[in-house]
């Protein structure tokens, strides 16, 4: 074998070994989902369709309230499914300060202009 194969050969493994290590990692996740349906808002238990599957997740507090239809983000812990779920807010307004009528972009300058 070459020099040049042998150093190509390396990196190869290298990146395969690097990237064996970061799929195995247990980071959380986040995704994208519609919301279904509230199953039992006394624990902010809902119905999401996640791709072509229906998942559970539970809202950060149970006064928060997420209508039918409205795309949120779910934290995944460790990337696995099978782990309880958390919805971190809408794609629109994340956090327990969730309020359906306020919008973002009607309450701050994104314009960015400095006075």
């Amino acid at each position: 074998m070459e020099s040049n194969e042998i150093k190509k050969a390396l990196l190869d493994s290298y990146e395969i070994l690097n990237d064996k290590k970061i799929n195995d990692a247990n980071f959380d996740k986040t995704i994208q989902g519609t919301i279904i349906d509230c199953k039992d808002p006394s624990i902010g238990r809902y119905l999401i369709r996640y791709q072509d599957s229906t998942i559970e997740a539970y809202s950060i507090s149970p006064s928060v309230n997420y209508p039918k239809g409205n795309l949120v983000y779910i934290s995944v812990p460790q990337g696995d499914m099978k782990n309880q779920k958390t919805i971190l807010g809408t794609t629109k307004q994340l956090g327990t300060n969730y309020i359906e009528d306020l919008i973002q972009e009607d309450i701050f300058d994104t314009t960015k202009n400095l006075l």
